[in-house]
C-alpha cells in the first residue's frame, strides 16, 4: 500500500550511506542526513491527442530522377 502525503507525494529522497556507516550513527545523526526532496507519480497524457504532426506533401509532377 502506498501512503501519500497531503500534497500527493509517495516517495522521499535522502543521501545514501553504506550499511556500516548507518549502523555506527546515532539516532540524531541519522535524522541529520541530507534530505533531498519528495516525489510523486508522473502521469503520462496520451501524446497522440496533444501533438499535431505535419503531414508529408507529395508533388505529383515529379516523376523523373535528376541523375
Amino acid at each position: 500500500m502506498v501512503t501519500r502525503t497531503e500534497y500527493g507525494d509517495t516517495h522521499s529522497i535522502r543521501q545514501s550511506l553504506a550499511k556500516e556507516v548507518r549502523e555506527r550513527m546515532t539516532e540524531d545523526e541519522l535524522k541529520s542526513v541530507p534530505y533531498i526532496g519528495n516525489m510523486k507519480p508522473y502521469e503520462v497524457q496520451n501524446a497522440s491527442s496533444s501533438v499535431n504532426a505535419p503531414t508529408a506533401q507529395v508533388d505529383e509532377n515529379l516523376d523523373d530522377l535528376p541523375f
